[in-house]
């Protein structure tokens, strides 16, 4: 687990890879500060065994609003090999402001995600551009509570529309989305 301020920038998809061969996943991010920020870009992170857990993690602190970006993710796949190797959820957020994804892709392997993006409690603000979702039995699955201002824009209709549900417990904030 990582805790403090982190960004990882590789050299583009396929050139940095990021092979995962744990049951625990990739990169596990609980920042110690609401003002620590992270980020993930220009890398493909890669299962390299079956069920290879969640790829990315990001566990916030939520102790009051936060004024700045906490997570950016740009230029991203997040990939099984087609075969038997493959992550069982491809990233998990909670307890965080202003979010951005953007060129996201996530391919399963033989198995499929449960969820490929999966939204926790307490997400505030987040921007999915352009994420691309193969092989997952929900794309984007929110469920926590308190969940505002979602964003998903230019991403594929199949997507958002079959594969989009709000699971959490909504009579503690009421999910907003702008689809």
């Amino acid at each position: 687990t990582v805790t403090g301020p982190v960004f990882i920038d590789g050299g583009g998809l396929g050139n940095s890879v990021l092979l995962v061969d744990n049951a625990d996943g990739a990169i596990d991010y609980a920042p110690n500060s609401q003002y620590n920020q992270a980020g993930l870009k220009n890398i493909t992170l890669k299962a390299n065994r079956a069920n290879a857990g969640t790829a990315f993690s990001y566990h916030g602190v939520v102790t009051g609003a936060a004024n700045n970006p906490q997570f950016t993710v740009e230029n991203v796949l997040i990939r099984g090999d087609g075969g038997a190797n493959y992550f069982s959820r491809g990233l998990y957020i909670d307890n965080l402001w202003y979010a951005t994804f953007k060129r996201l892709s996530l391919i399963s392997g033989a198995t499929f995600y449960t969820n490929a993006v999966e939204i926790g409690n307490n997400v505030f603000a987040a921007s999915f551009d352009n994420v691309a979702v193969t092989g997952a039995e929900n794309c984007f699955n929110v469920t926590g509570a308190h969940v505002e201002g979602i964003e998903i824009i230019n991403s594929p209709a199949a997507c958002l529309v079959a594969k989009f549900f709000v699971t959490g417990n909504t009579s503690i904030g009421s999910p907003h989305f702008l689809i």
